[in-house]
């Protein structure tokens, strides 16, 4: 029984350290992560990247819709209850949306790559969401700074990628620009790939 015992609490000792480890690595992620609890969505967790681009707003405790009022009508809070709900987890690509930075200040329209999971218990239960997401804002509004560039150049104008597969080497058209697509009366379009 006494080796049992110490056996116990030195596996009990191992999964401390493992999840205090785990802990580090969220706290310190660069990725904003939180977990919210419940089927309000009550927010259990935040890492500091989190706090960081929310400029350190009270909200541990506090319903979703209530620490961030400016995400009602969204379509974050329906995702949460979608992924709540059915415990299918959700993930999308520069998805955007109007964030408040804190309260007082103008909304500011932000891009991020988002995930849901759901949380699931040992009985099967979901008891909650794991969120995490990368703010993109800065490489999406230069993609689109470049595409309107790109749009703007008054001559036909194509982008070709060097692809190598079963064919062989070839050139393959991967976009061109307003001027192309107006000169060739929407054909061009036909082409990509």
């Amino acid at each position: 029984l006494e080796r049992e015992r110490r056996e116990h609490l030195v596996a009990l000792a191992r999964d401390a350290v493992e999840r205090c480890r785990l802990t580090a690595l969220l706290e310190n992620a660069p990725a904003f992560i939180a977990i919210v609890r419940g089927p309000d969505h009550v927010i259990e967790y935040c890492n500091e990247t989190f706090n960081q681009i929310t400029e350190h707003r009270p909200m541990l405790g506090k319903p979703m819709i209530e620490a961030f009022p400016e995400i009602a009508g969204q379509g974050f809070i329906e995702l949460l209850d979608r992924v709540f709900t059915t415990c299918e987890p959700y993930t999308a690509k520069g998805i955007s949306g109007e964030f408040v930075p804190r309260p007082g200040r103008a909304a500011e329209q932000r891009y991020i790559n988002l995930m849901y999971q759901p949380v699931v218990e040992l009985d099967g239960t979901t008891s909650g969401v794991f969120i995490l997401g990368v703010d993109v804002t800065d490489q999406i509004t230069a993609e689109q700074r470049v595409r309107a560039l790109f749009n703007h150049v008054p001559v036909p104008t194509h982008v070709w990628q060097h692809v190598d597969d079963q064919n062989g080497r070839r050139f393959v058209l991967a976009d061109f620009n307003a001027a192309e697509l107006e000169l060739s009366r929407g054909g061009i379009a036909n082409h990509l790939g």
